[in-house]
């Protein structure tokens, strides 16, 4: 009877818990469209005084939900800001200027999860969902946005490498030609079909601006992060201080940028059928357990309904995730 009483007593204490947390959340959503009406007042007010792009009168109903969520997105940042100090999380710093265009800081992408966060918490409200179920596919949530943003960064490293081979020789023909640096630099931003064409529309700025050829170098290479990139702006300084001819440095470090893909292809060659067969080995797993348990639901239940068998599982997700990064390490080539 006692341990009757203590089970009641509890789920009404967990009840009581999650109808606090839902009166806090109202009041937090409540804030937060008042912070929202506060921004889209100040953007009336300040709307007058910003010069807008051409051809942008009526901009599209995608776009008006965009820059409403960019505002939500600025909202939630000044809220961190005044928590979190340090805006350049490395982390997602990488992000910026790369998949992202959008945010002004790292912090954004902290703030957007946030968001998905309250949405989710506002669907448990009105539909009165279980909160664990909830909190698990939020989660989940979380960890498909960050493998997507993960592989898209994978993929922008992949095309800049490549396109950098193309600069180089984009660079060695014009200075061939008898074009300066700075025109070089003029002629390659204007190449809408790169993606690498907007960071020399901001070199072209900086030296506009007054910046030197070599400190405008040195922020690209900051920016691309990119060994080769590095390693030509170190040849660049040497070249300055002890002088000699750039198309030659150029000329070099085009045959460097070529051999060194022959060599990264036939790298690739050789490990394909590896690489094929460790994705194989590391996707069977979850292709036995999720067919065993189609087949048999309660097949597995001996595993979650007793110490030894967490003890188990939580083993095996280790031997499981050493793989993983035994097998990164194993074919892992340097840029």
């Amino acid at each position: 009877m006692n341990d009757f009483y203590i089970d009641v007593i509890y789920i009404y204490s967990l009840e009581n818990l999650w109808q606090i947390l839902q009166f806090l959340l109202i009041l937090c959503v409540i804030f937060f469209l008042i912070l929202v009406r506060q921004r889209l007042l100040l953007q009336k007010r300040v709307a007058p005084y910003i010069v807008e792009k051409q051809n942008k009168e009526h901009s599209s109903v995608v776009e008006s939900w965009r820059r409403g969520y960019l505002i939500l997105i600025q909202i939630v940042d000044d809220l961190l800001l005044r928590v979190i100090k340090n805006t350049e999380i490395s982390y997602f710093q990488r992000y910026l200027g790369t998949i992202n265009h959008s945010y002004q800081n790292a912090i954004s992408f902290i703030s957007e999860k946030i968001l998905l966060l309250l949405l989710f918490f506002l669907i448990n409200v009105f539909l009165q969902l279980v909160i664990w179920q909830l909190l698990a596919v939020y989660i989940l949530m979380i960890i498909f946005i960050e493998l997507v943003n993960y592989w898209r960064y994978s993929n922008y490293r992949k095309i800049i490498i490549n396109e950098f081979a193309q600069i180089i020789t984009y660079m060695n023909n014009g200075f061939r030609s008898g074009k300066s640096i700075i025109q070089v630099i003029d002629l390659l931003a204007q190449k809408d079909n790169l993606i690498l064409s907007r960071e020399f529309k901001i070199m072209q700025q900086e030296i506009n601006w007054g910046m030197s050829v070599e400190e405008a170098f040195q922020r690209f290479a900051q920016r691309i992060n990119i060994r080769d990139a590095r390693t030509l702006v170190v040849l660049m300084h040497i070249l300055n201080q002890a002088g000699g001819h750039i198309n030659e440095l150029f000329t070099a470090m085009q045959k460097r940028l070529y051999n060194k893909k022959e060599i990264l292809l036939e790298v690739e060659a050789v490990t394909g059928g590896l690489k094929l067969i460790s994705v194989i080995l590391g996707v069977m797993p979850f292709a036995i357990v999720g067919t065993l348990y189609l087949l048999n639901p309660t097949y597995f239940d001996p595993l979650m309904t007793n110490f030894i068998g967490r003890l188990i599982i939580l083993i095996v997700l280790n031997l499981y995730i050493v793989y993983v990064l035994i097998i990164k390490k194993l074919f892992m080539v340097v840029e």
